[in-house]
């Protein structure tokens, strides 16, 4: 209210007062945020149904990779084993030069196998056990390869020798044969080489076939003439050429053949006898031995005997002359 006196000047100041806040109760949802949280909501769920079902889709193709796989390295086993029996059936040199054409068949086989798979996880898994086998198929390929050489090699050598041990006994000079145990000693030493023995134990083993050759030879000997025989085999023994088994055989041998060629000079001899008994009976009147008679013996053998041969054995108690 206005005083008196009256002042047109104001002398109060004014206050710096806040303005009143004003609060009104207005809840989210009013305005649909709860709808909107639901479809938030909404889609996290269906991106993890989707991540469900794409991980869902990789496991089964993982399944279906993995059962290709083994189903490609099951038919890669069995063609590549069919493959392996085929080329470990073959022996010696044939084994030995089949070896390159094995190993080539493996490699093509497991790419023709590995082309036929459906996708490039599938191979790569295909490959993981199939260059396994593969390297196992080579490996024992090669193996069969060199075991088959060896014994090829072994038996060629042995059949080299054994050749020569057949031949000496038809040697037609003693150079012939003498070159005959020349070659059978290089051979056998070769032999000893290719099988690793030591140097005594390769000259045991020539030893032992040039023994054989010389046994070879006595035995051919001796079919056509034993008294020959019996002094090469003599000879053999004191110089220590003969190994035991071979001094056995052949001594039996050459023993029965002079017994049979003695038996069947008397044999001849007393048939004469009857045959002529004048003669016979001359004979005992003046006490001579035999006369020289005509004897059918073996090739080389003596034409005729005036007396019973001198490499007889003397254990057969019937060389001594006639009694009158």
């Amino acid at each position: 209210m206005p005083t008196v006196p009256y002042s047109p000047v104001p002398d109060v100041a004014a206050q710096d007062v806040t303005t009143p806040l004003l609060r009104v109760n207005t809840p989210p949802a009013a305005f649909g945020v709860n709808v909107a949280d639901s479809v938030r909501r909404m889609g996290s769920t269906l991106g993890e149904v989707g991540n469900e079902l794409f991980n869902r889709a990789v496991a089964m193709q993982e399944l279906r990779n993995q059962a290709e796989a083994t189903q490609g390295v099951s038919d890669y086993m069995q063609r590549g084993g069919d493959k392996f029996v085929q080329y470990e059936s073959l022996r010696g040199q044939n084994a030995v030069a089949a070896e390159p054409a094995h190993r080539a068949d493996q490699e093509n086989l497991r790419l023709e196998v590995r082309d036929g798979l459906s996708n490039d996880r599938v191979r790569k898994d295909f490959d993981r056990a199939a260059l396994s086998i593969q390297r196992q198929y080579t490996i024992s390929g090669a193996r069969h390869a060199a075991s088959e050489n060896r014994v090829s090699v072994a038996n060629s050598i042995q059949s080299e020798i054994q050749a020569g041990i057949d031949t000496a006994g038809y040697s037609k000079s003693p150079e012939e044969f003498d070159q005959s145990l020349r070659n059978i000693d290089i051979s056998s030493r070769q032999h000893a080489d290719f099988m690793g023995l030591d140097p005594a134990s390769g000259a045991q083993l020539s030893f032992k076939n040039q023994s054989a050759a010389r046994a070879e030879r006595i035995m051919s000997l001796n079919r056509t003439n034993p008294v020959a025989a019996k002094q090469e085999m003599e000879d053999a023994i004191s110089k220590g050429q003969l190994h035991w088994q071979d001094r056995d055989r052949v001594e039996g041998r050459v023993h029965g053949a002079l017994l049979t060629q003695s038996s069947r000079y008397f044999t001849y001899a007393n048939d004469q006898d009857f045959q002529n008994p004048e003669s016979f009976l001359a004979r005992r009147a003046v006490g001579k031995w035999l006369e020289p008679v005509e004897f059918p013996g073996p090739v080389d053998a003596p034409a005729s005997f005036s007396s019973p041969p001198s490499c007889l054995p003397s254990t057969l108690g019937l060389l001594s002359p006639r009694a009158g």
